[in-house]
C-alpha cells in the first residue's frame, strides 16, 4: 500500500477512478447495513461509491482512504458522509462502529502478513462488540494469473469525463509467486493527449489463506457468501465475502 506521500497516479484523479472503478454493488452493502445499522466505517472509500449511496439512505457513515485528491471528490460529490484522510494498516478516530467494510477488492493494497496483521488490530479497536468487519475480494483466477507478463490487454473503457471522446486503459499484468502480488502496469490513453501510466499492485489472497488469516488475527467467520446475492460459496465462486466477528465475543 503506497504510502501518503506516493500515491500512485490511478488514485489522483477522481473522476477517472469513478469510471474505471464504478461498480460497488450498492445492494448488498445496504442489506448489511440493516442488519448491523450505525454507524458505518468504510476502508478504502475511494470517491465514495458506497460511502454515498449508504450515508443517503440515512446511516451514519465515514470513509477512509489514504488517496486525499479520491476525498476531494468524494466530497465534491456528497457532504452525507464523513470523509477520512487516513492509511487503513493504521487508523485511530476514537469511535466504535456497527459495520467495518472492507470491499471492492481492497484487501488486495496489504500486501504482506504485517500489513494485513496491523489493519485487523486497527478494525478490532473501532468495532463495537456485536459488530461485523465485512471483506469483499475475489477468488484468485489462476488463468489469468499465469498470463504473459508482455501480454496487452483491456482493462476497461469509459466515456472521458472531461466530455471529449472515449478513454482506453490497456494494461499489462506480471504475478510475482513468491509474493503472490500481481503488479499491472495501467495505461489511460485519450486521443489526442499524452498517456496517463499508473499501477494497480494487489496482493492475492486465496480462501483458505484469507480463513486462517482472520482467524490467527483474533476474529471469527459468521459467515461467507460467494456472491453479492449472498449465495453459497463453492468451487464455482468469483468472490469471498467474509462477514467476520470477534472470536470472544
Amino acid at each position: 500500500m503506497q504510502n501518503m506521500s506516493e500515491i500512485d497516479a490511478i488514485y489522483r484523479d477522481g473522476a477517472h477512478y469513478d469510471r474505471l472503478f464504478g461498480r460497488g454493488y450498492v445492494e448488498f452493502w445496504l442489506s448489511q447495513a440493516r442488519i448491523r445499522g450505525s454507524p458505518i466505517l468504510e476502508l478504502g472509500c475511494g470517491t465514495g461509491k458506497l460511502s454515498i449511496p449508504l450515508a443517503e439512505a440515512g446511516y451514519s457513515v465515514a470513509g477512509l482512504d489514504n488517496s486525499t485528491a479520491l476525498l476531494q471528490f468524494a466530497a465534491s460529490k456528497s457532504g452525507a458522509a464523513n470523509w477520512i484522510a487516513a492509511d487503513m494498516r493504521n487508523f485511530d478516530l476514537g469511535e466504535r462502529f456497527a459495520l467495518i467494510m472492507l470491499p471492492s477488492n481492497n484487501l488486495g493494497h496489504l500486501h504482506t502478513p504485517e500489513d494485513f496483521q496491523n489493519c485487523i488490530s486497527s478494525v478490532k479497536r473501532h468495532l463495537q462488540p456485536d459488530g461485523a468487519f465485512v471483506i469483499d475480494v475475489f477468488v484468485p483466477n489462476i488463468r489469468l494469473l499465469l498470463r504473459e507478463a508482455e501480454q496487452e490487454y483491456v482493462l476497461d473503457e469509459y466515456d472521458n469525463p472531461e466530455g471529449q471522446g472515449r478513454v482506453c486503459v490497456m494494461a499489462r499484468s506480471q504475478y510475482q509467486s513468491t509474493t503472490q502480488i500481481m503488479r499491472t502496469t495501467t495505461i489511460r490513453k485519450l486521443a489526442g493527449q499524452a498517456d496517463v501510466v499508473g499501477s494497480l499492485d494487489l496482493k492475492m489472497y486465496f480462501p483458505r489463506e484469507l480463513e486462517a488469516l482472520v482467524q490467527c488475527n483474533g476474529l471469527r467467520v459468521a459467515a461467507r457468501y460467494g456472491d453479492h446475492s449472498g449465495g453459497v460459496f463453492d468451487e464455482q465462486s468469483r468472490f469471498q465475502i467474509l462477514v467476520c466477528e470477534c472470536r470472544d465475543v
